[in-house]
């Protein structure tokens, strides 16, 4: 069974939790452990029954299955990273269905014992459009921010040693006017401010370091396996199926 990372729960719910009261239209959402069927595979508190019911819509209940994945709330220390835009409002199994194929393929010569360990998680933390056009919609800068410093903590309970870059986050970080390039207002605010230019800092080495990778969505798979394996060429850490 795959142990929580208590660090990652912790920022889970520091940043994200408190949420689900503040938002009506565009909830939090991050990636479960395996197999996604209960509030603590999501990091997750008994009593935290409304937040559960939020996140695990569209989840299929199951006592098995996506043995190895670790979400955004499971890795250990040392963990490469799949840094991708923003969460859909689609369902987790089709989120995860391609990207675990793709896991497989890549792991341990292809013979799928095991699947790389892999923290799964989004610039963004607020459900919504992921298109390159319109990932921004519903978002103030207050969520933005919000996002960025649950991202900065997962971050510092990860290390990750590489980090693959999903092609529209990617975008978010490089293309003029984007509220997350280096340019714009939010991070110009946090480079002014000593409690938040940390922030900026880690976004700029994601740029500076990540390794592009395109989305992994349905029909994609031709253009994200090849990309996937070369850019994980010399990781190791895995995690078994079994």
């Amino acid at each position: 069974m795959t142990t929580l990372n208590d660090a990652l729960v912790e920022a889970v719910q520091k940043h994200l939790v408190p949420q689900f009261a503040l938002q009506a239209d565009y909830k939090p959402w991050w990636w479960p452990k395996a197999p996604g069927c209960s509030g603590a595979d999501w990091g997750l508190a008994d009593t935290q029954l409304s937040e559960y019911a939020s996140v695990s819509k569209g989840a299929r209940k199951r006592s098995t299955g996506y043995e190895g994945f670790v979400g955004s709330v499971a890795a250990t220390r040392g963990t490469a990273w799949l840094l991708s835009i923003r969460p859909s409002a689609g369902t987790f199994a089709r989120s995860v269905g391609p990207l675990y194929t793709a896991m497989m393929n890549c792991a341990n010569g292809y013979d799928g014992n095991v699947v790389p360990e892999l923290h799964v998680t989004d610039l963004v933390k607020f459900r919504g459009p992921t298109a390159a056009t319109s990932w921004t919609v519903g978002l103030t800068a207050a969520m933005l921010r919000t996002s960025l410093e649950c991202l900065y903590d997962e971050y510092l309970a990860t290390s990750p040693p590489i980090i693959l870059l999903v092609d529209w986050a990617g975008a978010a970080l490089h293309d003029n006017g984007s509220p997350l390039c280096k340019t714009g207002a939010l991070r110009t605010e946090c480079r002014s401010d000593p409690r938040a230019a940390h922030l900026d800092t880690m976004l700029s080495m994601i740029v500076q370091t990540g390794r592009p990778v395109p989305f992994w969505g349905q029909g994609n798979q031709p253009q994200f396996i090849p990309a996937f394996e070369n850019a994980l060429q010399g990781y190791r850490r895995s995690r078994s199926r079994w």
